[in-house]
């Protein structure tokens, strides 16, 4: 209710018998001249933080849009590969993708927008685990 009230225009508060509304808060709450003021100085910097936070959730919105655009698209890539790749084939070439960033960046303008960063195992202990998949006939 107080937010709903802060997003009343002007005369809500400086003309309270315009609006019946305003009329009984003002008498229920025995709101003061000096408080109504008080109020209008908070309306104007409330809805601006109002418009904000707005504003906020639509960006995030449109993140998580393009998040799950950039998921589809990566995970439509994977299928591709492992389609045509064997399983140690698309770990070397994630864990050369990992290791050439500079490489692809140069050559791919663009490409750090496109990657995910985040902890990985380091490429010397994923060629252990390929070696010994392949020991074992299986890429665990």
């Amino acid at each position: 209710m107080s937010l709903w009230t802060l997003g009343q225009s002007e005369s809500f508060f400086t003309k309270p018998n315009h609006n019946p509304i305003a009329g009984i808060l003002r008498r229920e709450l025995e709101i003061t001249p000096t408080q109504g003021r008080k109020i209008l100085a908070q309306r104007e910097k409330i809805q601006k933080l109002c418009s904000n936070i707005k504003e906020v959730l639509q960006l995030i919105a449109d993140l998580k849009a393009l998040c799950q655009k950039k998921q589809k698209v990566f995970s439509d890539r994977m299928t591709k590969c492992q389609e045509i790749l064997t399983p140690e084939q698309v770990t070397k070439l994630l864990v050369w993708i990992d290791d050439n960033e500079t490489v692809l960046q140069n050559v791919c303008p663009g490409w750090g927008s496109e990657r995910i960063r985040g902890g990985r195992i380091k490429s010397s202990n994923m060629k252990e685990k390929c070696d010994v998949g392949k020991a074992s006939g299986s890429m665990t």
